[in-house]
């Protein structure tokens, strides 16, 4: 269910692929929906059209990512999905939110106003700002490696390595299966390693993840990164 800005609560029905208000959910409405089409493209189109640019899915699994940002992308527009179910709790997911754009109610979340580690204190631009410098590591993974992935995808996704995030996983990003092949087929020529697409879904979902994955098997590895801006 979207909010319009000062808090105006719209809903969205994938039933009738529009933003609605006034519908009545009776009997026929869900009957509708259960034996009808799902317009779950039409209503995320309506949606990216009135502005809307951060989604949270909140399914135990991220299933519906991908198909909205290829849906935003294929309409001019640009949309981040936010996955709630996160390993870290609730606080990740209200980072990425925030991130994303969406103005958070903090005084539902403490409503003392107590700090919350790990908050960022600015969203800034969204912009990713790198300083490479030889054989630094954070976390163990060359900066090398990160970059190396982050390039790739963004060749595939055509657009800026800036524009990703690393720590966001690579269905959110809009990868689909076909991307997270040829990005895997380049990684394994690359650094000689033997992954498997289907790794990229759960084992090493992020290019962060991957980026450890690739140390682990390729701990020796050197190269010489070109990083390109797709257009």
């Amino acid at each position: 269910e979207p909010t319009a800005p000062g808090g105006t609560a719209l809903f969205c029905s994938t039933s009738l692929g529009a933003v609605v208000n006034g519908v009545r959910l009776d009997a026929d409405y869900w009957a509708e929906g259960i034996i009808g089409p799902v317009r779950f493209q039409e209503a995320i189109e309506a949606l990216v059209e009135m502005g809307f640019g951060a989604f949270l899915e909140i399914a135990p699994k991220p299933t519906l990512a991908s198909g909205i940002v290829r849906t935003a992308r294929r309409n001019g527009g640009t949309a981040r999905v936010v996955q709630a179910h996160r390993d870290g709790g609730t606080v990740p997911a209200l980072v990425d939110l925030y991130l994303a754009g969406a103005e958070l109610d903090w005084t539902a979340v403490s409503p003392g106003g107590a700090f919350l580690p790990g908050l960022p204190t600015y969203p800034w631009q969204r912009t990713r700002h790198w300083a490479l410098t030889e054989n630094s590591k954070e976390s163990g993974m060359r900066d090398d490696v990160v970059t190396t992935i982050r390039t790739l995808l963004a060749g595939h996704l055509k657009l800026s390595p800036a524009e990703l995030s690393d720590h966001a996983r690579f269905l959110d990003l809009g990868a689909d299966s076909l991307v997270l092949l040829k990005v895997v087929s380049q990684i394994n020529e690359r650094y000689g390693t033997s992954f498997q697409p289907t790794m990229l879904f759960d084992e090493h979902p992020t290019v962060r993840a991957l980026a450890s994955a690739v140390e682990a098997q390729a701990p020796a590895v050197t190269t010489t990164v070109a990083v390109t801006t797709a257009t």
